[in-house]
């Protein structure tokens, strides 16, 4: 595209000999106005730039409009980075060679830190401080600025992500509460227990802990202070600073039932991250721990090894169910064990009064409505009434919506097979 300068033109005086000169290609009209196939300033004639000189992408200056990106700026760029969005427009790979649009010049001016900016966005869930972004080179203003313009978005007045809050995954969420209270904050309570997938919870609310009184206030929060952590009550999951498993458990004993605190310890067994002297360390160094009584109770009996047996329930319909005879008073069940019959057979029972010869099998419609179901079902009944046992099936209407009706048939039901245990066992007794 030429440029004309009508300044130049007017005062060179030559009117119309400059068109005629530029249709003649620049050959004639002479003059400090002639045209040579460039831009006419006053008597200087500017050649055009060249090529290997518009192809490039200054480092400390913006780019000019038009110009294309060199292939080692485009290989440095994170998929991750806002700079790539703004470049590709989808979420495909971003070609070799991109058109630098006018509104997109700034967005490269500084490849390095953008760089920089996403690569720390990507080790953090999507989310950073402000501290750590102008570590990374990005002012203050300038986050404000990205996040006014939908660049960025702000989660708490000193976090940002790359992704809407609403979008935020768990974890996400998680990191971000924690940074938005302080560098010696830690997740804890219900939050770490879900973080350590050792009891789940469905609160909207994130649980924090710090030294001091950071982040009350602070919207989606529980800050919760304490001066009793050690460096041995933490560690990290994925990332994020948490209380460690033992830590957790105290903590939870203070907000949750008993049996939550048990189902956390025999889930973290399973999950094979109990570690019962790090269990102790933490109830001999906070003794007065409002959770501690119960913690203490739960160890005292899961040590007693003949008579401890896994309580780890697989879904609230059988945690109803426990809870029910934990309430009105029944020996407490074993829980997930398998039996093997005299036929070779081998069943699992929901729950199991071993030396009342009982079963009970809690069937929610999720799992037991299909036809093979139902024919497994009756043939592990079947086994099970050959080989001396008594099997019951419960309903999930039994135990939440009749639960005292149930519990009403079902102490005759452990009556009557103590006394025929009784009877059985008189002469050993005797």
């Amino acid at each position: 595209m030429l440029i004309f300068s009508r300044t130049a033109s007017a005062a060179s005086g030559l009117g119309g000999d400059a068109h005629r000169g530029r249709d003649r290609g620049g050959g004639g009209g002479g003059g400090a106005g002639a045209w040579c196939g460039g831009v006419v300033r006053g008597d200087h004639r500017a050649r055009p730039e060249p090529a290997a000189r518009r192809d490039h992408v200054p480092a400390r200056s913006p780019p000019r409009a038009g110009t294309t990106v060199p292939a080692e700026t485009v290989a440095k760029l994170s998929p991750l980075s806002p700079t790539y969005d703004f470049f590709s427009g989808n979420i495909g790979p971003m070609p070799e060679g991109v058109r630098i649009t006018a509104a997109s010049c700034r967005l490269i001016a500084h490849p390095a830190r953008e760089l920089a900016i996403a690569e720390l966005f990507a080790g953090q869930q999507t989310v950073a401080t402000v501290a750590q972004l102008e570590q990374a080179g990005l002012p203050a203003r300038s986050a404000r600025h990205r996040a006014n313009t939908g660049r960025m978005h702000r989660v708490y007045p000193t976090v940002y992500s790359t992704t809407p809050p609403a979008l935020l995954p768990g974890k996400a969420r998680y990191l971000a509460a924690v940074l938005a209270c302080g560098p010696d904050a830690v997740l804890s309570h219900r939050s770490a227990a879900a973080l350590h997938s050792i009891l789940a919870t469905s609160r909207a609310k994130i649980d924090v802990t710090t030294p001091r009184s950071a982040g009350r206030g602070l919207r989606g929060i529980d800050a919760h202070r304490a001066t009793t952590l050690t460096p041995v009550d933490v560690t990290t999951v994925d990332g994020i600073p948490c209380t460690s498993v033992a830590r957790t458990v105290l903590d939870l004993a203070s907000l949750v039932t008993r049996r939550a605190v048990e189902r956390a310890i025999d889930q973290s067994e399973m999950l094979e991250i109990f570690d019962l002297r790090a269990f102790d360390d933490v109830l001999e160094r906070n003794p007065t721990h409002r959770g501690a009584p119960i913690v203490h109770s739960v160890l005292d009996e899961y040590q007693r090894i003949e008579a401890h047996f896994s309580t780890l329930t697989e879904n609230d319909f059988e945690e109803g169910f426990l809870a029910l005879c934990d309430a009105a008073g029944f020996p407490r069940p074993e829980v997930q064990q398998y039996l093997m019959l005299p036929g070779g057979e081998t069943v699992r029972a929901d729950f199991l009064w071993r030396d009342l010869r009982i079963v009970v099998e809690t069937d929610g419609r999720k799992f037991h409505k299909t036809y093979w179901t139902r024919e497994r079902n009756a043939k592990n009944d079947l086994l099970l009434a050959e080989a001396g046992w008594h099997p019951i099936r419960l309903t999930w209407r039994m135990v939440f919506i009749t639960p005292a009706e149930t519990t009403k048939t079902f102490a005759g039901v452990l009556a009557r097979a103590r006394a025929r245990h009784y009877s059985e066992n008189r002469d050993d007794w005797i």
